[in-house]
């Protein structure tokens, strides 16, 4: 449902993707079984258990590349090799 931001930005300069869905509590039970597809401009969250989804927006696009590459680090190394 929600995330502090500071986890937020934690999760996302190590390279892990955090995402908040309003209604995902509602969505799932103990045991039910959840797919994530991310796709360019939305989250999708399928409970395969239910057959039922829930959609969110992406990150965005500065936090996704970030998590993407690996990090911030691994961002920064990215991005810095480019300008070489």
């Amino acid at each position: 449902e929600s995330i502090a931001r500071l986890y937020l930005r934690n999760s996302i300069c190590f390279g892990f993707p955090a995402f908040t869905a309003e209604g995902i509590a509602e969505l799932c039970e103990t045991g039910d079984v959840l797919a994530i597809e991310i796709t360019d401009d939305a989250i999708i969250f399928t409970n395969e258990t239910k057959k039922t989804k829930l959609m969110t927006p992406m990150l965005p696009q500065e936090m996704w590349n970030i998590c993407s590459a690996g990090g911030i680090l691994s961002y920064l190394k990215e991005q810095l090799s480019k300008e070489e």
